[in-house]
């Protein structure tokens, strides 16, 4: 796979205004997710729980310091279930401070539960979940197009909203943290509280906090297709646990959660902050996600070149197939 970086001006990233919307509603494009200057935008989601607050605190809730709990708790996955379901039946950890350096642990999905969460709030999530499912769908939708020889050159259109992948990434950070057992390493590192209430009052990370798409630009770089893959950012010398490292699909991304980890994520392999878009193009065709933002980001966009074997192809469409009979 060959990424670079290309300008959201491009115009093969306008669609069609009088086509159907990329959301997936039904609606045309120009009286649905299509803001007065012509940029395709989706609405994030709200994630406080609906109706006045309860009052309420959960003790075995993380969120409990909002008082709006319920009183039953949830067997709450932390990497989305809807996501979990497409893969199979297990994801990868990396990076976490419990594993050696460059160690990669596969857990069962039944395994990655944790009573954390009340019904409340984990309902109030629903919809940034969503917003994840989706991208990762899109993801292995686009590939098993791409795997397809075809003399079709139709180019097709998808939007999730950033906003509301943030705070999906948000509540992986937390149930991650929280549901692990005091004997592990990760259970002498702390979060940010003043960032945890922020997240969650409001929606809003701290400045240059949030998503960093994680690719050297220019360069080729090997990805796995259908996977997910989980890990850690850490500071060991603060014992604070800061963001992760995501890979959905074979596209990976920094998640940033608190401001003293920016100068030091943007060391290294290129980052480019809160991407507009990701092109995915293969056999002479391409199509595009739209990712929309409703505070600072980045103009541009990222293309990722696919070149999958024929083995990598086949079984993409087997995926593919067996998601569809879900």
């Amino acid at each position: 796979m060959m990424i670079n970086r290309v300008s959201r001006k491009d115009p093969r990233f306008l669609p069609n205004p009088s086509g159907l919307c990329p959301c997936g509603s039904g609606k045309i494009l120009a009286q649905c997710c299509r803001r007065f200057d012509r940029v395709v935008f989706k609405e994030p989601s709200a994630i406080r729980p609906p109706g006045p607050p309860t009052g309420y605190s959960h003790p075995r809730c993380y969120l409990g310091f909002t008082q709006n709990c319920c009183s039953k708790i949830s067997g709450e996955h932390f990497v989305s279930q809807g996501i979990l379901r497409q893969i199979g039946q297990s994801v990868s950890i990396t990076g976490a401070p419990w594993l050696k350096t460059g160690e990669i642990k596969t857990f069962a999905t039944k395994n990655l539960t944790a009573n954390i969460l009340c019904v409340r709030h984990n309902s109030a999530f629903s919809d940034v979940d969503t917003a994840a499912i989706r991208l990762f769908k899109f993801v292995t939708e686009i590939n098993a197009d791409l795997a397809q020889k075809s003399l079709s050159r139709k180019k097709k259109f998808y939007v999730v909203s950033g906003d509301d992948l943030e705070m999906w990434a948000t509540k992986a950070l937390l149930g991650l943290f929280h549901s692990q057992p005091k004997n592990t390493e990760l259970a002498e590192y702390t979060i940010n509280p003043t960032v945890v209430e922020d997240a969650i009052r409001m929606a809003k990370l701290p400045k240059s906090c949030g998503i960093y798409l994680n690719a050297r630009l220019g360069t080729p770089r090997v990805h796995h297709e259908n996977e997910i893959t989980v890990g850690t950012i850490t500071l060991k010398e603060e014992r604070r646990l800061i963001g992760l490292v995501i890979d959905i699909g074979g596209v990976s991304f920094d998640f940033l959660m608190d401001p003293l980890g920016v100068n030091t994520l943007r060391q290294g392999e290129t980052k480019l902050y809160r991407p507009a878009h990701l092109m995915l193009e293969g056999r002479g065709r391409a199509h595009v996600i739209f990712l929309c933002w409703s505070s600072a980001h980045s103009e541009d966009g990222v293309v990722f070149t696919r070149n999958l074997n024929a083995e990598a192809a086949a079984h993409l469409r087997s995926k593919l197939r067996r998601s569809k009979r879900q």
